[in-house]
């Protein structure tokens, strides 16, 4: 964001003139995020040079990400034999040259991973570990290695580290022979349990894709309001000739419509009042039409457009050249007939049609407004708009169903990065902003009746037996 502080330069000694205050502000990531795209890039490829800047850049305020930046600068160049092995989430890149084996660690997650590395060499040589020094007050688990520097015996045995959150390690060994073998990695106790709530959360929201949530900012949506002689909520644009009217009778719903005559190439229209933009980047604009009177070279448009008139955003659909898009009313028929539809398809009777726009300019501060204008020789009736901000077509329903089946496979499989990568898209960080869970209703269980259970008969003893053989008169 950036203020102008006009207040500020008009005080200014050196004269208004010749001062221009600017406040910019950056947004700078915490913690661990601050290593995060950083160490993306690291375990996607490996590169001769990293550019990190911005309007604003003060390395003292990432103190995450400093200590990776000095170990990434001390790494070899690429242009050395570079090998590459990956196990998600950790990727192990061993650079060789003449004298010296280098083995980076690159943590590509947010949680701690444990790794156990084999090593063989067939001499002892001595290690280090690039980067800043370790602090003396960290004290690393049992098993891993203490030091910065130290000598490394000759033989096999297993590497112990651990990796933070986004975490890049690198050690240097000073023998070109050192044999690295295939990891033993161990993720946080937290990673699945946190990639599970985050597949539940979206999947349960996929459950409401055929969501149509209605925007309610415009006014007067079916043209039944006045204020005297003024409409409210909407303004007519008139031509030199033309008519733009309330029509009595006849009428989707309600009371009236508005009815749109126009003579020659340039119409009449009307046009809404303006309203806020969606937050949600989505608006679909729909209208039942119906024509009265048509001839070959007229058109309707429904558009969007911003408060300038279109100059920074506009979209524009010719209403009636595609089929309508779903709620057609047609006498209850399921098709409408061919002599019902004019030349570009309105249709003599209701007719539902819509424009559907995904692209909205978040970053503006401009206000959106609806038109529809008619040109040519025609007249037509318009009634019942509708907006709204939140709906999901058919294609898209499958693909994001299809995105929750990949990141519940990856996970299956361990690959705990592609899985992530899911559901930290767009889409599905869309899903969990926007779209509501679906409420359903909660079953109880009424009370049951306690029922006696049948008590087992015992089998009979000896003085019941004896009892069978005596007659009754002895008993």
């Amino acid at each position: 964001r950036r203020l102008r502080l006009p207040s500020f330069d008009r005080r200014s000694p050196f004269g208004a003139e010749q001062t221009h205050v600017l406040l910019s502000g950056q947004a700078i990531p915490a913690g661990a995020a601050q290593r995060q795209h950083v160490v993306a890039h690291l375990a996607r490829s490996d590169a001769a040079g990293l550019v990190l800047g911005g309007e604003t850049l003060s390395l003292a305020t990432h103190t995450q990400l400093r200590p990776l930046l000095e170990t990434l600068q001390q790494l070899p160049p690429p242009e050395c034999v570079v090998r590459t092995q990956q196990q998600q989430p950790l990727v192990i890149r061993v650079y060789r040259q003449d004298q010296t084996t280098t083995v980076a660690l690159v943590n590509d997650s947010p949680w701690p991973l444990h790794v156990e590395l084999p090593l063989e060499s067939p001499l002892s040589c001595p290690w280090q570990k690039l980067g800043p020094p370790s602090s003396p007050q960290a004290s690393p688990p049992a098993g891993e290695i203490a030091a910065d520097r130290g000598l490394w015996e000759a033989g096999a045995r297993q590497w112990r580290a651990t990796l933070q959150a986004y975490d890049l390690q690198a050690w240097k060994f000073d023998t070109a022979k050192l044999r690295v073998g295939k990891p033993l990695t161990e993720l946080d106790e937290f990673a699945r349990r946190d990639l599970q709530r985050w597949i539940g959360e979206i999947e349960a929201r996929t459950k409401n894709l055929d969501i149509q949530r209605v925007y309610p900012q415009l006014q007067n949506p079916g043209f039944e309001l006045r204020d005297g002689q003024r409409w409210v909520g909407w303004r007519p644009r008139l031509g030199s000739t033309g008519a733009v009217q309330l029509a009595a009778g006849g009428s989707h719903r309600g009371a009236q419509a508005v009815q749109l005559r126009s003579e020659d190439a340039q119409g009449v229209a009307i046009q809404s009042h303006l309203f806020p933009l969606p937050e949600t980047g989505q608006l679909v604009v729909s209208a039942f039409v119906r024509r009265q009177a048509w001839e070959p070279g007229a058109e309707l448009q429904l558009a969007i457009e911003d408060s300038q008139g279109g100059q920074v955003y506009r979209q524009v659909v010719h209403v009636g050249e595609e089929q309508p898009a779903r709620d057609r009313e047609s006498s209850g028929a399921e098709r409408v007939q061919d002599e019902a539809v004019g030349e570009r398809g309105i249709n003599a009777t209701w007719t539902r049609y819509e424009l559907a726009v995904n692209d909205l300019p978040l970053n503006s501060a401009e206000q959106l407004r609806v038109s529809f204008r008619l040109t040519g020789a025609a007249e037509v009736l318009i009634d019942d708009v509708e907006l709204c901000d939140l709906r999901f077509g058919e294609d898209l329903r499958r693909a994001l169903v299809k995105r929750i089946y990949a990141a519940k496979l990856a996970l299956e499989q361990d690959q705990v990065v592609d899985c992530l990568q899911v559901v930290n898209e767009y889409w599905s960080r869309y899903l969990v902003e926007y779209v509501p869970l679906l409420e359903t209703a909660s079953v109880v269980l009424a009370e049951q009746p306690a029922t006696k259970k049948p008590q087992k008969k015992s089998a009979p003893g000896f003085k019941d037996r004896l009892k069978g053989w005596v007659p009754k008169i002895w008993r």
